[in-house]
């Protein structure tokens, strides 16, 4: 009876050995991806790997096709030609990606910047080696957050604001720098409506050497990390190394309310240059100071809107250059003005330790400069526009290289009311940037 069991459990064995199919393992997959696959000499181009979905650059390998691995993950040269790349990631390799550096072929324009009134042109050329070989190539603009879109011939005009980039190619395997070009607000530019949306301009006056202050400018910097928009904020120093006394002068006089003795107390801060939305010193936290600066700011908002505006901010014969368009709805006595701000300016700020998380020592929205020191009257009438050009010296800014890129600008537009000047509008705009006219929703 044994060998009969013996038999059935051996033939059971081979049965089951015959009948279920293994599992085939599951092969992983390694993929390299490059941000770029066309660079110019001296850029850099940056690689990603993934094992099936999953992004494991930290943990894999990135090799040449000469086994030189790149440590960082990167790659730039500055000898054309195309080069390839592939990825280790658990003894598994990735497919080659090739990577075109390109030549010295150089995309040049005759100007940076024109207006976007579809008049005005800007031409482009392409040499390589001393020789124009612009008949040879195709020029391409990169609108912002969209894809390249081909051009017809290398004279472009627009009528639509921004920055705009170009760059040529010629053929699959050569492809210029990328040149930026900013399209202007234009004198003909006119607003869609005049139903304004409505901003007030916060003048924060400050100091460095003032520890509650630092409550108040964390207050700020919470607000601007949430996105919050309703104001815009100007710091205007005290008695510090940011301190800019002819701008003190000008713009204190507007809204401070000083003692019998003329001193004032700091944090002070005030909405419009309008006396009843005033602020002095700071609330015991962070969060109280956000708060009280979005209730206020719902307060002076609630005023009736009736001005906008629209501006672009570059650099033209080494002034930096405002131009602006302000459009009045309804008639009134306004005025104009202009203020340069700078922002990441590093100074040690007093500071107490809750604002210390919110990177205190770094100053934004720093006031260097006002354009006039009387504001311009606007002229134009109900229903109608009018344009302003301001010039503001770079020697102004607090950076030792004078450079103008991390500085904005605020236009702010104000109206009598009861013989006092009242903000009744503000717009920001970015340097080599333009801002359109904004409407209420």
């Amino acid at each position: 009876m044994k060998i009969y069991n013996y038999i059935f459990t051996a033939i059971f064995a081979i049965a089951m050995i015959t009948s279920c199919e293994q599992p085939t393992p599951e092969v992983e997959t390694v993929t390299l991806e490059a941000d770029r696959t066309a660079i110019d000499m001296g850029d850099t181009v940056t690689f990603t790997v993934f094992s099936g979905e999953t992004d494991v650059t930290a943990e894999a390998q990135v090799f040449t096709s000469d086994k030189e691995e790149l440590i960082d993950k990167k790659f730039s040269s500055e000898t054309p030609g195309d080069y390839k790349f592939f990825a280790i990631y658990n003894n598994v390799a990735s497919i080659d990606v090739t990577v075109t550096v390109n030549g010295n072929a150089v995309l040049t324009a005759d100007k940076t910047s024109i207006a976007a009134d579809g008049t005005e042109n800007v031409t482009f050329t392409v040499s390589q080696d001393g020789n124009d070989i612009t008949s040879e190539c195709t020029l391409w603009m990169v609108p912002v957050g969209g894809e390249p879109v081909q051009q017809d011939g290398f004279t472009v005009s627009t009528t639509v604001p921004g920055e705009l980039s170009f760059y040529a190619t010629k053929g699959d395997n050569l492809r210029t720098n990328t040149v930026d070009i900013l399209a202007r607000v234009a004198e003909n530019s006119e607003p869609a409506s005049y139903n304004f949306r409505k901003r007030s301009l916060i003048i924060e006056v400050t100091g460095t050497w003032c520890g509650p202050c630092s409550l108040v400018k964390a207050g700020f910097k919470s607000l601007e990390q949430e996105g919050w928009d309703d104001a815009y904020v100007g710091e205007l120093h005290s008695s510090d190394g940011l301190a800019v006394n002819a701008v003190f002068n000008n713009l204190g006089q507007r809204f401070i309310v000083t003692e019998a003795d003329g001193s004032f107390g700091i944090p002070y801060y005030g909405w419009n240059f309008d006396k009843k939305f005033n602020k002095s010193g700071a609330m015991s936290t962070v969060a109280a100071n956000a708060n009280n600066i979005k209730t206020t700011t719902n307060s002076a908002n609630s005023a009736p809107c009736t001005t906008g505006a629209a501006a672009s901010y570059y650099e033209e014969d080494g002034q930096l250059t405002v131009f602006s368009k302000i459009a009045v709805s309804e008639a009134g006595n306004y005025k104009v003005n202009c203020l340069l701000l700078e922002n990441n300016i590093e100074m040690r700020q007093t500071a107490y330790p809750e604002a210390s998380e919110w990177d205190i020592n770094n100053h934004l929205n720093v006031i260097r400069a006002i354009a006039s020191n009387t504001d311009q009257s606007v002229t134009a009438g109900a229903q109608s526009s009018e344009s302003f050009t301001w010039t503001f010296n770079k020697s102004s800014l607090y950076n030792k290289e004078k450079d103008p890129a991390q500085s904005h600008v605020l236009i702010f537009i104000t109206k009598e009311e009861n013989g006092v000047n009242i903000v009744n509008n503000v717009i920001r705009c970015d340097f080599n940037g333009t801002t359109g006219f904004e409407y209420a929703e």
